[in-house]
Formats: C-alpha cells, sequence, structure tokens
C-alpha cells in the first residue's frame, strides 16, 4: 500500500513539472507577443494572423538561402544542388557539423496599426538562440 502511494505521488509530481515548462514553440510565440508590446506604435491594436513552424537555423539552411538567391540573381537554378554540396562538403573538411542548430526562427504575421493609426498587414521572421531563451535578430 505504500509502495502504491509513493508511486502515485512520484507520478504527480512528475506530471506537475512537465504541466508548468512550456515548449519551444510556446516560448517563441510568448517572446514574439512581449517584442511586440514593446516594439509597435498601438500595441493594443495587435491582431495575430498566424504563426511559422519554429525552424532550426543551420549553416546549411543558411547556405540554401543565400546560394538559392544568388543562383536565381545569375539564372542558374540548376546549379543550386552543387554549390550546396560544395558548401557541405568544405565544411566538414573544416571539422564542422554542417547541421549544427545555430538557432531557432519563427515568423509572425499580423496586422496592427501604425504611426498614423491605419490597420497594416505585416509579416516578420524572429531569430531565437540555439535554447530559445531570447531572440536574437528580427527581420
Amino acid at each position: 500500500m505504500k509502495g502504491k502511494f509513493l508511486k502515485v505521488a512520484i507520478l504527480a509530481v512528475l506530471v506537475s513539472f512537465t504541466a508548468c515548462t512550456k515548449t519551444p514553440e510556446q516560448r517563441a510565440q510568448a517572446m514574439i507577443e512581449g517584442y511586440m508590446a514593446e516594439h509597435l506604435n498601438d500595441p493594443a491594436s495587435f491582431e495575430l494572423v498566424k504563426y511559422g513552424n519554429l525552424g532550426k537555423h543551420t549553416p546549411m539552411s543558411r547556405a540554401f538561402v543565400l546560394i538559392t538567391n544568388e543562383c536565381i540573381t545569375r539564372h542558374q537554378s540548376d546549379s543550386i544542388d552543387i554549390y550546396l554540396e560544395r558548401f557541405k562538403d568544405n565544411y566538414v573538411k573544416q571539422g564542422k557539423d554542417p547541421y549544427e542548430v545555430l538557432g531557432w526562427e519563427m515568423s509572425c504575421k499580423y496586422r496592427a496599426n501604425n504611426a498614423y493609426g491605419a490597420k497594416i498587414l505585416q509579416e516578420q521572421t524572429f531569430m531565437f538562440d540555439p535554447d530559445v531563451t531570447q531572440i536574437v535578430t528580427v527581420e
């Protein structure tokens, strides 16, 4: 009887700890809402349209964006894979992990009043540190 009670008590404690912790997505969303409260012209007018998915920010994801933009500018879309493979090989040769998580990113599409009081639709991308504890940049 005593052993059963102890197991139930331990289970209750574990459930309460997991219920209190926020997921990385929830932490990111809370930080975005805090950012909006501090930086919008009229924070009370903030209307969330949607959050994007929380995505990994790796050397390969950065390279993909940069190489894709460069290849499209030069009309060389067929060579994207070649350049990505070269980037990956060079990174590995340096003893680095091309898929190391440098941070996380999440987009936020919202409506809010601008300085003139007009409601505008905007979308921003927020970059977070690897532990999703602070916003690093906003684009």
